[in-house]
């Protein structure tokens, strides 16, 4: 998977977790996920990386998985 992949699927996934509610507004990883939305996770600092990769990336697969 290339980079332009993994933004695609982490875009779609955030937009899912955003339109659900399911991350609280004003968290780290609430603010990480919209700022991933924004500017893609090249945009992101390495903190903000570790918040994603930790919190909404996990969260993003779960949401995005059938069944």
């Amino acid at each position: 998977m290339d980079l332009s992949e993994f933004d695609n699927q982490l875009y779609e996934g955030i937009q899912t977790l955003l339109l659900r509610r399911e991350l609280s507004e004003g968290t780290a990883a609430f603010n990480v996920a919209t700022k991933v939305i924004r500017g893609g996770f090249d945009s992101l600092t390495w903190e903000q990386k570790f918040i994603c990769l930790g919190r909404v990336v996990p969260l993003a697969r779960n949401g995005n998985q059938p069944g």
